[in-house]
């Protein structure tokens, strides 16, 4: 084999790798704008109070978050294994590797990178929204408990197990002030 010969070869294994590591990205790409859908939907769930809803929508983003881990595990042997071909470091950043690929390849990496950061931007922004829709949502719930234990004049209406407490007169400690 000629120096030419192995030249071009090495080229096709990388411009193929480039494509393989385009495709993984554009597929993570694609999976935040569904995790981002799920997380507007979550804070519909949490504004109806609707728990099924809720719940539904909380195993599907487990589900997509599982597979955006098993995406980014594949996206970084990928780009170990074009960093490789193209003479870098393992340990390089995409920019560094779009760098020595160059040309179409390396435009599309980085077009490919910058819209997988927004989305994972948008949906950071959506997620911290929810985190504190949930923080008063669970302040709400605290502020309606201590008022009812003040209004019943108990600490606690309910025992360990989940059972209402009697007052000693054998009544529900709620309705010994009504």
């Amino acid at each position: 084999m000629t120096l030419k010969q192995a030249t071009v070869q090495s080229s096709a294994r990388c411009s193929n790798r480039c494509s393989e590591l385009i495709a993984v990205m554009r597929e993570q790409e694609r999976l935040c704008a569904r995790l981002l859908e799920l997380s507007r939907g979550e804070r519909e769930a949490m504004l109806a109070g609707s728990v099924d809803l809720l719940e539904n929508v909380t195993r599907d983003k487990s589900d997509l978050i599982a597979e955006m881990d098993r995406l980014e595990q594949k996206r970084r042997g990928v780009a170990v294994q074009l960093a490789r071909e193209v003479g870098l470091p393992t340990e390089i950043s995409l920019l560094a590797l779009a760098a020595r690929v160059g040309g179409n390849e390396a435009e599309e990496l980085l077009d490919t990178r910058h819209r997988v950061a927004q989305s994972v931007a948008r949906l950071r922004e959506t997620n911290e929204g929810n985190i504190q829709l949930m923080r008063k949502s669970l302040e709400t719930v605290r502020d309606s408990i201590r008022q009812l234990r003040r209004a019943t004049g108990t600490g606690n209406s309910y025992t360990w197990s989940g059972q209402p407490r009697l007052s000693a007169a054998g009544t529900l400690a709620v309705d010994c002030h009504a």
